[in-house]
C-alpha cells in the first residue's frame, strides 16, 4: 500500500523543512486469459450490480471497508481500512480512509476517489503524536474501464504532501525526487494485484455459469 512505500521512503523525507508534494500515476492493464468466458463477457460481469463490493474485495489496500451512505443512484460513499501496520511491540498504526465510488454499468466504468485519510494509532501517546505528525495528506483517483477486447485498465492518480519537520540538512531537490519512483512502483504492484485478483473472481464467476455466455470459450 502507499502508507508501506512511505515508510520505505521515510530516510529520504524526515529533512524536509516544508512539506514535499509527491505525485504519481500509473496505467495498469490485464487482458482475460484465453480460453476463459467470451467476447464481450468481462464487460458483462464488470456491469454486475455487485461491482462495487467486488472491487473493494480484490483491492489488497483495503482489509475492511462499510459502506456510510449513497450520494445518489451512481455514487456513494464508504469507509476503508488498511490493516495494522506494527513499529515494534506495542506501537501500531491504520489508515482509515473515506472515499466516494463512482459506478455506471452502462459503460461500464468505476472511480474510487479519496476525499479524506485520517490513522489510528496504538502505543505511548508521545509516539502517537510524532506518528501523526509525519503522516501525509492523502489525494488519490483510480478510473477502471474494461475496452472493446476485453482488457481491464486501472488508470491511477496519486498525491501525498508529507508535513515533515527539517532535521537534517538534506537537499530538497532530492527529496522532492526521491518519493515519485517510489510511488509509481507501488501503484504499479498493488493494481497490478487488484486487477489480476478481479481476473481470478472472473475465471470463477465464469466456471460457474454466472456470466451470462460466459461458458463459450474464445
Amino acid at each position: 500500500s502507499w502508507i508501506m512505500a512511505l515508510l520505505t521512503a521515510l530516510l529520504l523525507v524526515v529533512s524536509a523543512k516544508e512539506p514535499v508534494i509527491w505525485r504519481a500515476s500509473k496505467v495498469v492493464t490485464r487482458a482475460v486469459p484465453a480460453g476463459v468466458g467470451h467476447k464481450g463477457g468481462l464487460s458483462a460481469y464488470f456491469s454486475a450490480p455487485d461491482t462495487v463490493e467486488k472491487a473493494i474485495a480484490v483491492n489488497p489496500g483495503i482489509a475492511t471497508a462499510k459502506k456510510l451512505r449513497d450520494l445518489d443512484e451512481k455514487t456513494s460513499m464508504w469507509e476503508g481500512r488498511t490493516a495494522p501496520i506494527p513499529f515494534g511491540p506495542t506501537v501500531s498504526v491504520t489508515s482509515v480512509v473515506t472515499f466516494k465510488i463512482t459506478f455506471d454499468p452502462e459503460v461500464p466504468v468505476l472511480e474510487f476517489e479519496a476525499v479524506e485519510s485520517t490513522t489510528e494509532s496504538t502505543g505511548p501517546a508521545i509516539i502517537r503524536k510524532f506518528i501523526d505528525s509525519i503522516l501525509p495528506e492523502v489525494s488519490s483517483r483510480n478510473t477502471i474501464t474494461i475496452t472493446d477486447d476485453d482488457t481491464m485498465c486501472s488508470d491511477t492518480f496519486l498525491q501525498l504532501e508529507l508535513p515533515l519537520p527539517g532535521w537534517l540538512p538534506l537537499p530538497r531537490l532530492q527529496i522532492e525526487k526521491g518519493g515519485p519512483p517510489i510511488l509509481e512502483q507501488q501503484l504499479e504492484k498493488d493494481l497490478g494485484q487488484m486487477l489480476d485478483n478481479f481476473m481470478v473472481d472472473y475465471a470463477r464467476s465464469c466456471r460457474e455459469g454466472a456470466v451470462v455466455g460466459a461458458q463459450t470459450s474464445r
